[in-house]
Formats: C-alpha cells, sequence, structure tokens
C-alpha cells in the first residue's frame, strides 16, 4: 500500500511535483512532553520516527531528581530540516 495525499489522488502527480509536497512535520510540545515537562528520561518520539535519517534527535539536558540531586535527561529536539521522500523508500 503506497500513502498518498490527504484529499487527493497520488497518481495524478508526477514524481517531481510529488517530492515538493509537504507529507508531514515534527514538533515537540515541550509542555507535554515527558522528557521536557516530568525530566523523566523517555525516547519514544526519536524512536518512532519512521525516517531513517531521524528529524528527532535527543541531546543532553539536565534535570533535578527527586531528591534534589542533579540528572542528565536526554532531552528531544527536531532538526531544523530533515527530508525524506516516501516515495523513493
Amino acid at each position: 500500500m503506497r500513502a498518498g495525499l490527504p484529499g487527493r489522488s497520488d497518481s495524478a502527480l508526477d514524481l517531481d511535483e510529488k517530492r515538493l509536497q509537504t507529507i508531514g512535520s515534527a514538533y515537540i510540545d515541550e509542555n507535554r512532553c515527558i522528557a521536557w515537562a516530568d525530566h523523566i528520561e523517555c525516547i519514544v518520539c526519536e524512536e518512532m520516527c519512521p525516517l531513517p535519517e531521524k528529524a528527532i534527535t535527543l541531546e543532553p539536558g539536565a534535570g533535578t531528581g527527586i531528591e534534589g540531586e542533579s540528572m542528565a535527561v536526554p532531552l528531544p529536539r527536531v532538526k531544523s530540516r530533515v527530508v525524506h521522500w516516501l516515495w523513493d523508500l
């Protein structure tokens, strides 16, 4: 099964036109993200990103543990520009 563009038949577009279409974009809501909001290690978004080159990376961050100790927490960040065309897979 091939992915298509919402509301359109992807067969109506030639390959060059398909490459200009945005299929989706990654973003991180820091208020809902477990790593950002709760300072708990979580790497689900990075693991679940379907792109081989990953649109989301984990960068070193700092948090505070329950007893006030400093701890390292990987924080997810969206890469500024990742281009991967579903049609080229």
